[in-house]
């Protein structure tokens, strides 16, 4: 019984074995009251569409030096072929102040690529990311490895001129757990509408199944570990 479980938790989880966990941001952020990122080394994106406010704005604390990958990414749509959004990292380096030091920032005011991404550990120019389980394209238009020493930090999505929709994702480590399909299939949905699809009632069926799955699977686990 034990070996079948594991096979069934490998089965449910396979099609996420290289996916972000996905956030849908729908409300307004500020460095004042920001998106907490808890664990930066984990696998996360987070969706932003800026007809909800101009800025998203995400925040983490170190305590140690550390290492933060990070990716800036807009769906792949004719209609932004002219949207150029900015990704500003800061520092703030006296938790009694609130004054904000620019660590990094990436504009993006270039075309967009064609060339499709390819498996290098960072990627030094923008192109073409094919997401898998949603089925999605994306420019990723930034990605960089950044050393970073103790403090608290900030990331702001925005962009100067045309206003549109873009993901920021942080960390390389894959971690689902099974109470939270269901959740990534509902972010699923609107991750697809914001590429211009629709779920088919397949993969929507498909989600519901892994979730029913998932469901049965942890009471049978914790029965017999009760």
């Amino acid at each position: 019984m034990k070996i079948l479980l594991i096979l069934l938790f490998t089965i449910i989880l396979l099609p996420f074995a290289s996916a972000h966990f996905p956030y849908i941001v729908d409300s307004k952020s500020s460095a004042s009251d920001p998106v907490i990122i808890n664990d930066i080394h984990r696998s996360q994106v987070w969706y932003f569409d800026q007809k909800t406010s101009p800025d998203i704005w995400l925040s983490f604390t170190i305590n140690s030096p550390d290492q933060l990958f990070v990716q800036l990414g807009v769906p792949v749509l004719d209609k932004f072929d002219n949207y150029n959004p900015v990704l500003e990292i800061y520092h703030k380096h006296n938790s009694q102040s609130d004054d904000l030091h620019e660590h990094i920032k990436f504009t993006t005011d270039f075309d967009k690529p064609t060339k499709s991404c390819g498996r290098s550990s960072v990627r030094t120019d923008p192109c073409v990311f094919h997401e898998q389980f949603t089925d999605t394209y994306s420019w990723i238009l930034a990605e960089d490895r950044l050393p970073l020493e103790p403090g608290t930090y900030y990331i702001k999505g925005s962009s100067v001129s045309e206003k549109g929709i873009l993901w920021i994702a942080v960390g390389e480590i894959e971690d689902f757990s099974l109470g939270q399909i269901p959740n990534v299939g509902l972010a699923s949905s609107t991750i697809k509408e914001y590429h211009g699809n629709k779920s088919s009632n397949s993969q929507q069926m498909y989600i519901a199944a892994l979730a029913v799955l998932a469901f049965v699977g942890l009471v049978v686990y914790r029965r017999r570990n009760a």
